[in-house]
């Protein structure tokens, strides 16, 4: 973790981060090179970019907007909008008693065996991709990966373990 003192030095790190090779990383959410330099986009994000914004509607005016907004109204309940609503226990309860006597057939069990080894396959390769050619650093405190070149100040190679 860096801090910036003014938006320069903002860009300056943003620059040294977010880079070409950054951006072919199939994990990362970054579109652009860092930084306020010239944008630089691959075919792939153009492509992506592009599918993204298909047959979406930018521009909406005011009137549907206050439209779309009284249709959502009294749909979802206010305990359900917030970011970690939990359930009750009374329906945690009745959850449970639904749940209860069902069981899944041999067919079903095989299916989600099948589907949780793809997503446990895909996961792995996912995260190999996105490792390959990085090392460990750490500044003593902080562990990162990072490819060799772009070893930040102040750490070293290396991975201090977690007690």
């Amino acid at each position: 973790m860096e801090f910036a003192n003014n938006p320069e030095e903002l860009n300056e790190l943003e620059a040294k981060y977010v880079t070409l090779k950054e951006i072919y990383d199939p994990l990362c959410y970054n579109i652009k090179t860092g930084g306020e330099q010239n944008v630089i986009y691959t075919k792939e994000h153009r492509e992506r970019i592009s599918k993204s914004m298909t047959g979406k509607h930018w521009k909406l005016s005011e009137e549907t907007k206050r439209k779309m907004s009284e249709a959502k109204k009294g749909k979802i309940p206010k305990s359900m909008t917030g970011k970690h609503w939990k359930l009750s226990e009374e329906t945690k309860r009745k959850m449970s008693e639904a749940k209860k006597g069902k069981t899944l057939t041999e067919e079903t069990k095989q299916k989600l065996r099948i589907a949780y080894q793809k997503y446990a396959y895909k996961m792995k390769e996912i995260i190999s991709r996105s490792t390959k050619g990085r090392i460990w650093v750490t500044n003593g405190i902080i562990n990162k990966r990072v490819y060799p070149t772009e070893i930040p100040e102040g750490f070293f190679k290396g991975k201090i373990q977690k007690k």
